[in-house]
């Protein structure tokens, strides 16, 4: 694989989430699950190390965090932060 398709690969190290799932209930009565919009960012990663420096950075509290949709445990950084400078590599998009 040639060198220059490598450097353009992006890595996941996590995501920025911005809603999240809360506990409803159906008209039935019965227990259910429903997206609601949040009102700060929720920083996702399977590294603790990457959501310790995530706190440390922006502030927050540090947790186990499990995905919706099951998978590897993961750690989540729940913030205060509301909004977030953005960076855009040249030729990126």
């Amino acid at each position: 694989m040639p060198i220059l398709t490598l450097q353009r690969q992006t890595v996941g190290v996590g995501r920025i989430r911005i809603g999240e799932l809360v506990e409803a209930k159906k008209a039935n009565g019965q227990p259910t699950k429903r997206p609601s919009k949040r009102t700060s960012f929720l920083f996702t990663t399977e590294s603790q190390i990457l959501a310790q420096q995530v706190a440390e950075k922006l502030g927050g509290t540090v947790a186990p965090w499990t995905p919706n949709g099951g998978g590897p445990a993961q750690w989540a950084v729940d913030t205060t932060v509301t909004a977030l400078d953005v960076i855009v590599p040249p030729n990126s998009l």
